[in-house]
């Protein structure tokens, strides 16, 4: 409620200098003996009357000259910047004698952006003063209220008054906003330095303009415009109801941008550590690119945390957020060792994303979690899928790309954990050095058509690995031995491949492999004839392994369409694409064979495969193999399209088979054949399968052990080939039409549709969308000899408004080879206008828990949050 914004010194100026021009320009058109009226009537139903700001005054001068009298016309300047519009739908009526104007049912008036509307509008020029008010009908209701508004700012009010030489205005029974909050006022003034100050006050982010569901009432408040809102003794109401929680005073900021202030904090309880009091902090608006949040938690049980969280943003250049958080939580009697129970737990977060638009050949992102185990989100977090992750990556990553040149640079450092067995895997540094594929025999003028040689294409890339594995608390107990056993190595890989075409429809493709791997550690295995044991010893030094790879893929695509000339089926279109790929391989492997095994058993191992990139393959091999893929649609009528007439149903999005042979063996030579593929049925129910067969058949020996056999299986009674897995996957997924307009969904900011897109990362409901429901079954057989093995699960997700404001979300994943109940969640949601509350409950499994959260929607007042969850024990 901005009353600075008041025009109405201006307005009452024009609209006399109205008057007066329009009774002067009558008498002039009057005879002289016709008798003026005090009170003219001026009709104006929706006729719109505009005020120029310039009007011309005749003045008598009499002076004495030869001519005699004489009539100058003399230009006076009116105090207006601009025109005035102004109307009424019934009448407006201007009393001379009185010097009143009034406007008279849904008047309006336009001055610039402002804008003013009321039933009644009437201005004293005598008092200097103007009155804004509705009108009452017969059954005592009033309508036509008061509304001003000046850009995208506005309130309402039953009754304005204002003195435009004091400039002073009165309001009662006022609504209006300041950024999020909404005052409710039984009295409001305002003083000349657009200071407002009100009676009986009603505070909230409820947008209710008559009855707000809560609010913070005060007998006095003080508004200072863009900076803050005062308030005196206030008490905390909902839907009317007093609660307990009353404030001698009331501060809420409401400067426009960012600036510091205290961060209220949560209460609760939670067992085994008491009472506490979480959040409690203080934001520092250091400046418009940078701001700081400290915070902490205290509990009755002496535990604590503390967190600290630095966001920075430069346009155009880069944003990222730099957090961390340390805690200490302690149950039991110090005292009493078996009893007491200490628990410190750390968290540290780096998030850092670089414009595209800052540099075009560098680019640097970061994506740091890392956290000191499952105990610090099962302590800290607030929600149930905070207090079940226990997967954390870390990804550091910095690129550089050469202009006018095929190279690029990456380095990175990566890392994965889990919190759960509490294994950890750091990769640093990851090198990339790639140059991409370029053409060395093409020509720099080109003249006529490629040249077969030309289109040969050379890539080359070398690979920098140093990473570990380990677990979690080694490494913190003892950091530099962990990071001694770092494994690394160098991989150097040049490709070479070109493409041809052959008898017009046949696409040849050949390429070369060279593959050159570097180690600095090698496997020795040796008999200690001391122990009588097999022992192993790692060797440090350098080594070098290596691969080649020479393949040629033919490959061609066959069309089918079958018509129908009767019926909805218009036509079946069958697209396959056959492909034969040929490939040798080398054997440049350097296997150790020897009696190195179990027992003494005579195995055969490399040095090289304990290398960070592995041993090199063992083993020539030369195979030849095919692939068909096929894709089968139908056309049917469409009546709806009227372009075309027709639409496309898919009947088989994918189906592939494959299979190969090996010509280096001098056994087995045939691959299993695999038969895979998807589809989509009604847009609803997603079909994918995938199945095995082996060529060859199996025997069970007399020491029970079955083995394969180099004997076609239909040759010993087992089929045309056997079955050995097969794995069936159906989801089925609905979702109900979404209630919000496309008109709607395009007026929404970024940050809402950012929101809309995203729901499970920002905890969205929408309760726009009725209903979804999913169901995935998945089936997997597996027989690779003599032994069966089945699993089969199905799950049930999804969400249904209840209600048009409660809405029920569940997840249950059902093991049925088990026969138990894998994972499972259940959502409670209620919209409660200005309100959010959430009930999430994991009943089943080792997580069971629960979260109850009812809090106030805005973020202005986040800190009028109830939450209860379950205890650190992780049940109920």
């Amino acid at each position: 409620m901005q009353l600075r914004y008041w025009f109405i010194l201006f307005l009452s100026t024009g609209l006399i200098t109205t008057a007066c021009k329009t009774s002067q320009l009558s008498n002039r058109n009057k005879p002289k003996n016709q008798k003026d009226t005090a009170n003219t009537k001026t009709q104006a139903d929706t006729t719109t009357n505009t005020l120029i700001p310039d009007s011309l005054v005749l003045r008598d001068t009499s002076a004495n000259t030869i001519n005699g009298d004489s009539t100058k016309i003399v230009r006076k300047k009116s105090p207006l910047e601009d025109k005035v519009d102004y109307h009424a739908q019934d009448s407006i009526v201007f009393d001379a004698k009185g010097k009143i104007l009034f406007l008279y049912d849904t008047a309006q008036i336009n001055y610039q952006d402002i804008e003013l509307k009321a039933n009644y509008i009437e201005i004293n020029m005598d008092k200097k003063e103007l009155w804004g008010k509705g009108s009452i009908d017969s059954l005592g209701r009033i309508s036509g209220k008061p509304h001003f508004k000046q850009g995208e700012q506005s309130f309402d009010a039953k009754e304005i008054g204002y003195n435009f030489e004091t400039k002073r205005g009165l309001i009662k029974e006022a609504f209006t906003n300041q950024g999020e909050i909404y005052l409710h006022a039984e009295v409001a003034k305002k003083d000349s330095n657009d200071m407002i100050y009100v009676k009986n006050a009603k505070f909230t982010t409820c947008t209710e303009p008559d009855h707000p569901h809560f609010y913070i009432q005060t007998t006095r408040a003080k508004v200072v415009k863009d900076k803050v809102v005062v308030t005196g003794p206030a008490i905390f109401k909902i839907a009317d109801v007093p609660t307990p929680l009353m404030l001698p005073f009331g501060y809420f900021p409401n400067e426009k941008g960012k600036s510091s202030g205290l961060i209220l904090p949560q209460y609760g309880e939670i067992a085994p550590y008491g009472f506490f009091l979480k959040g409690l902090g203080y934001y520092f608006a250091i400046s418009n690119k940078v701001d700081l949040i400290l915070a902490g938690d205290i509990y009755t049980s002496l535990s604590f945390g503390v967190r600290a969280s630095l966001r920075y943003n430069k346009k155009y250049k880069f944003n990222g957020e730099l957090s961390g958080g340390y805690s200490r939580f302690q149950s039991g009697d110090p005292e009493i060792a078996s009893e007491y129970r200490p628990i410190n737990t750390f968290s540290f977060r780096w998030l850092h994303r670089q414009d595209a638009k800052s540099n075009p050949t560098i680019n640097f992102q970061a994506e740091v979690n890392i956290t000191s185990g499952t105990s610090y989100s099962q302590l800290n977090s607030s929600t149930v899928s905070g207090i079940v992750q226990n997967q954390f990556a870390s990804n550091i990553s910095f690129s550089k790309s050469f202009r006018n040149t095929p190279i690029t640079l990456t380095l990175s450092a990566r890392h994965t954990q889990n919190t759960a067995n509490r294994s950890i895997t750091i990769t640093l540094p990851d090198i990339v050095f790639n140059v991409m594929r370029f053409n060395p025999f093409k020509r720099k003028k080109q003249v006529g058509e490629l040249r077969w040689y030309e289109n040969i294409g050379l890539s080359y890339t070398m690979n920098i690995t140093n990473n570990i594995s380990t677990i979690d608390t080694l490494l913190v107990q003892d950091p530099v031995r962990e990071l001694l056993r770092m494994n690394n190595g160098i991989k150097q890989t040049v490709n070479m491949s070109t493409n041809l075409k052959l008898f017009k429809y046949f696409t040849l493709t050949p390429s070369v492999s060279y593959i050159e791997k570097w180690h600095f550690a090698n496997l020795n295995k040796f008999y200690d004839a001391s122990t009588m044991t097999i022992q192993e010893d790692t060797v440090r030094g350098f080594f070098s392994t290596r691969e080649m790879n020479a393949t040629a893929q033919l490959t061609t695509i066959i069309y089918g369409m079958y018509t129908f000339k009767k019926g909805k089926v218009k036509a079946i279109r069958h697209v396959m694409t056959p492909t034969i790929t040929g490939n040798f391989r080398p054997d440049l492997g350097d296997q150790i064979q020897g009696y190195y095994g179990p027992g003494g058993q005579y195995i055969s191992y490399s040095p090289n495969q304990i290398g960070i990139y592995g041993a090199s393959p063992s083993g020539m091999s030369a195979t030849v193999g095919f692939n068909i893929n096929n894709n089968i649609e139908m056309k049917v009528v469409n009546k709806k399209d009227t372009i075309t007439g027709t639409k496309k149903i898919p009947l088989l999005e994918v189906l592939n088979l494959s299979m190969l042979y090996d010509f280096a063996k001098d056994s087995l030579n045939l691959s299993p054949l695999a038969i895979s593929g998807r589809t989509t049925l009604f847009n609803m129910l997603g079909l994918n399968f995938a199945f095995g067969f082996d060529p060859y058949a199996y025997r069970i020996y007399s020491d029970g052990i079955a083995r394969k056999v180099d004997v076609l299986s239909w040759k010993e009674g087992q089929g045309v080939m056997r079955l050995t897995n097969a794995s069936l996957a159906l989801t089925f997924n609905i979702k109900g039409q979404s209630k919000r307009s496309a008109g709607a969904t395009n007026n929404l900011t970024d940050n809402e549709k950012m929101v809309a897109n995203n729901p499970a990362m920002y905890d969205y409901v929408d309760f726009n969308v009725p209903y979804t429901f999913g169901v995935g079954y998945n089936i997997a057989y597996s027989k690779q000899l003599d032994k069966e093995v089945v699993t089969h699960a199905i799950n049930f997700s999804g969400d249904f408004n209840v209600t048009p404001k409660w809405k029920v979300g569940f997840n249950l994943n059902y093991d049925i080879q088990n026969n138990q109940i894998a994972t499972s969640k259940i959502s409670v949601y209620r919209d409660l206008h200005c309100w959010d509350m959430s009930f999430e409950v994991i009943p089943f499994g080792i997580r069971q828990s629960y979260m109850f959260t009812i809090k106030v929607r805005s973020a202005l007042l986040q800190v009028l949050k109830l939450q209860r969850q379950s205890g650190n024990s992780g049940i109920f």
